[in-house]
């Protein structure tokens, strides 16, 4: 399928020491903290159900992806390059932070 990225193809993309944050409405009740890209990658994995409702988009003038079931807005996630590798990822699903980011959906 063009543009899919599946099994360890999408490794690659993960920087060796990258970081995963997830707020702790996105953590199931609890912040979360997963270093290292094979971790990642299987935590990650997690919200693979929410991509059906996903688009690119700017957060705050920065490339990430919302995800909004049925246009309401339920998760963020942002994304750190360095060296031509993902460094960071930040997921955000706390209402009240998600209603204070300033918006722009891509094309």
């Amino acid at each position: 399928m063009p543009g899919h990225v599946a099994g360890t193809e999408r490794l690659v993309l993960l920087h060796p020491d990258v970081e995963l944050r997830a707020d702790a409405v996105a953590g199931g009740g609890r912040p979360v903290v997963v270093r290292g890209r094979v971790d990642v990658a299987s935590r990650a994995s997690m919200f693979a159900a929410n991509s059906v409702h996903a688009d690119v988009a700017l957060i705050d003038g920065e490339p990430g992806v919302v995800v909004a079931p049925e246009g309401r807005l339920t998760l963020v996630l942002r994304f750190d390059v360095g060296a031509d590798r993902i460094v960071h990822i930040d997921i955000e699903a706390d209402p009240h932070r998600l209603c204070d980011l300033e918006l722009a959906v891509l094309d």
